[in-house]
């Protein structure tokens, strides 16, 4: 009987849920469209396992009252199934209706009028709906609904008129009502054709002011005032923070500005010029508290200056600085021309071609790198010949032997030698080829002979004829001596006994203020323009031309002047370098995006991740709550998200909730339940930790049969550029601006390539690059270390 008793009362109570959910439907509420099968009722013993229980008392007294119940039930259903009837008549009553169209309706005076309809809008209209439309015509019969006359015109009723440019005027049952146009309300009072108007422009303490136009207020320097439509609009001035340590106000001007500058000793005034005690050739001013300074402009009144006089800038025309050297006025340049005698004459060059005299002799020669022919050597049929060198010639059929002594030649004929040719030409004694130092050359052949490159040979009927090479002037200043060349060149270069390659721009080696170009063997020097500076005291360094503000060096790197950056080795710190000294301060933080960021290595804006509960998890971690055992939350770009823990399905009838815990269990049962281990048949134990399968970073937890998994916290790294390791960062190795680099391995800077960094042990350090010595007397300053021109 007892087992009976339960089992209709684990029929009989998801019965009296639907029975319960069908009186609610009389109320209004939903209804089930059918009764749940032996799945439905047990998933609704799991939900609400202590919702109810039976009934009290003997197993007599519970059949009994369960009959009731029962009976309760058959009616409660017998009602809801004629509700259900009713409902269903009811829509194929819906179903069979049929949708026509309205009838025609118009819409006057506020409300919809029905077709044929009449109805006046006012006393002299009347109006008619006609399929649909409004037709309004007046009625002219009535006494009331005459016109209106005025100055000899006539108006109808209603009409709207106006007698000049400020008044309106209408019809209205015979009355006439007029009214004058209204004036916006302004500042301007000056007269207009209806209404004051205003000029363009504004009027303000006692001055005129364009329209648009901004200006200062003359009372109040800190006003900012500006003419927008004839009204004039101020706003106070903001001022910018001021570098200086005692700021003053000046009269006239709003915010406090530097009072002036020092320099050494010396005190200078604002906007206050002067030439810089330790460079003539700087002209520096004081602004606001700043020393700026600029190279001396100087005007280019000759050619080729000389170099500024001890103790002045700019150089002067009294000589010439020409191809490295200087000239007094009047003293010979050499030109590089050996027919042409030039002159320094006040800063300029002049040349004239020099004049040849008579020579005593017929056949004087030419030698290389002089303009006049002279009796040392001979010049015949177009060859020169050393003196005393014997030469043989070929007129027609005859041999011919000559020597050159002093300028004269002298010839006689003599006998051909046997031919040394294997092939001789047709007539007698004659060579088809020439045979030099046991070489052939063919008839007409020409050749410059080994190791000898500037002399010149050509076989003459078998005979071969040689000759100095005569070199013509070079047409540039500065040609260049080839090895292997006889002549020079304007391919390149020489200056300073340095060659220069054509279209190269180097330093003056004796002047690291001038600078040189080389084009088509010519070297033309200028001076160099010094960019100003922004600091009061420039340094110049040595084999500098230019002074520039002093570097900082911090943490063994080096920054120029006026350069922001961030502590090599506090990245919370944005530094400035200003005349050598670094100066820094703590970084502006942004505000995070997200309602729980990481901390970050300065700011807390980080929201890769989540900081919840004194814990930090990774984007997209599953953790349990850090208070609430029965939530649990998921990290979702920096935000928390924490939902009730769902509980696994329970087999009994009757699941209760202990104190203390978050899902149901069956009673009699005290072992918690196991949870599914991935990849492993083996489940894992109430409260058992464990690491899932192919992710070595997380670290899983099973809790009464539902598992929550949370990323591994990684303690902070003891280095300054730790590598990503395989689930935290680690220090064996760096990863540098994107570069991940070796421990003990040295690198080039990607940002500065005169500075070598090491990686060691997860932190790296940067230093100049080291320079070896220059292998020249004036070296220039390259790229990183000193180069030498040239090479």
């Amino acid at each position: 009987m007892a087992g009976a008793g339960a089992a209709l009362l684990a029929l009989v109570l998801p019965l009296g849920s639907l029975a319960l959910a069908a009186a609610g439907a009389v109320d209004g509420r939903a209804v089930p469209k059918e009764l749940p099968g032996p799945a439905g009722i047990q998933e609704y013993q799991q939900q609400v396992p202590s919702r109810f229980s039976g009934p009290a008392g003997s197993p007599k007294d519970q059949w009994r009252l369960l009959e009731e119940r029962l009976g309760q039930l058959e009616a409660e259903v017998t009602q809801l199934t004629e509700q259900n009837k009713d409902l269903q008549a009811r829509v194929r009553r819906l179903e069979s209706c049929e949708c026509r169209p309205a009838a025609p309706q118009c819409w006057g005076v506020g409300r919809a009028w029905p077709e044929g309809a009449h109805w006046e809008p006012d006393a002299c209209t009347a109006c008619v709906c006609q399929d649909g439309a409004v037709s309004c015509s007046p009625q002219p019969n009535l006494p009331h609904c005459r016109g209106c006359s005025h100055n000899g015109q006539t108006y109808s009723h209603g009409e709207t008129f106006s007698p000049d440019a400020c008044t309106t005027c209408r019809c209205l049952e015979g009355t006439i009502t007029c009214t004058s146009k209204p004036c916006p309300r302004g500042p301007c009072l000056e007269p207009g054709t209806c209404c004051p108007h205003c000029e363009p422009g504004c009027e303000y303490e006692g001055k005129l002011y364009e329209e648009g136009a901004s200006f200062l207020s003359s009372s109040n320097p800190c006003l900012q005032c500006s003419c927008l439509r004839s009204l004039v609009r101020c706003v106070p001035i903001k001022c910018p923070p001021n570098s200086c340590p005692e700021p003053i106000l000046r009269p006239g001007h709003c915010c406090p500005a530097c009072q002036g500058c020092i320099e050494g000793n010396s005190h200078r005034d604002h906007g206050q010029e002067w030439t810089s005690s330790g460079d003539p050739c700087q002209i520096c001013r004081c602004l606001e508290g700043h020393i700026q300074c600029r190279q001396k402009e100087c005007a280019s009144l000759c050619p080729y200056p000389a170099r500024p006089l001890p103790g002045t800038c700019c150089p002067v025309c009294d000589g010439c600085f020409l191809n490295g050297r200087e000239h007094r006025s009047g003293e010979p340049v050499s030109s590089g021309d050996p027919c042409s005698h030039c002159r320094c004459t006040n800063g300029s060059v002049q040349c004239e071609s020099l004049p040849c005299p008579p020579v005593p002799c017929r056949h004087p020669g030419r030698i290389p790198g002089q303009c006049c022919p002279v009796c040392d050597g001979c010049e015949y049929q177009g060859h020169q010949y050393r003196s005393q060198e014997t030469f043989m010639l070929h007129e027609g059929r005859r041999c011919v032997r000559c020597s050159c002594q002093a300028g004269e030649v002298s010839c006689e004929e003599q006998e051909c030698p046997v031919a040394p040719c294997a092939l001789s030409a047709s007539g007698p004694r004659l060579c088809s080829v020439c045979v030099l130092n046991e070489e052939e050359f063919a008839e007409g052949a020409q050749w410059e002979p080994d190791g000898q490159p500037c002399t010149t040979c050509s076989c003459r009927d078998g005979v071969p004829v040689c000759g100095v090479v005569l070199c013509s002037p070079a047409p540039c200043q500065h040609p260049t001596h080839l090895s292997g060349a006889c002549c020079p060149s304007c391919e390149n270069c020489s200056y300073h006994g340095q060659v220069y390659a054509n279209g190269q721009n180097f330093t003056d080696p004796d002047s690291p203020c001038h600078t040189c170009h080389c084009k088509d063997g010519t070297v033309r020097c200028s001076s160099v323009v010094c960019p100003p500076t922004t600091c009061a005291r420039p340094q110049r360094g040595p084999g500098q031309c230019c002074p520039r503000c002093p570097d900082c060096v911090l943490e063994t790197q080096v920054f120029v002047d006026g350069q922001r950056f961030s502590h090599p080795g506090d990245p919370c710190q944005e530094c400035r370098c200003l005349e050598g000294r670094a100066s820094c301060q703590p970084r502006a933080c942004p505000s995070a995006s997200c309602a729980h960021p990481l901390p970050g290595a300065c700011c807390r804006s980080d929201c890769s991740g989540c900081a919840f509960g004194g814990k930090e998890y990774p984007d997209g971690a599953d953790f349990p709550h850090p208070t609430d055992s029965c939530r649990l939350c998921r990290c979702l770009s920096g935000n928390v998200q924490c939902l009730a823990r769902r509980c696994a399905p329970l087999s009994c009838a009757e699941p209760e909730l202990r104190p203390g815990e978050c899902c149901p269990r069956c009673p009699g049962r005290n072992a918690r339940a196991s949870c599914a281990r991935p990849g492993d048949n083996v489940p894992a134990r109430h409260q058992e930790h464990f690491t899932p399968p192919g992710d070595p970073c997380s670290r899983c937890l099973c809790l009464d049969g539902s598992v929550s998994c949370q990323r591994l916290p990684c303690p902070p790294a003891p280095c300054t550029h730790p590598r990503q390791g395989p689930c935290c960062p680690s220090c064996n190795g760096c990863l540098y601006q994107g570069k991940e680099v070796g421990s003990g391995e040295r690198f080039s800077s990607p940002t500065s390539p005169c500075h070598v960094c090491l990686c060691w042990e997860g932190s790296v350090s940067c230093e100049p690059r080291p320079c070896g010595p220059a292998q020249c007397p004036f070296p220039t300053s390259g790229q990183c270390c000193p180069a030498c021109d040239g090479e």
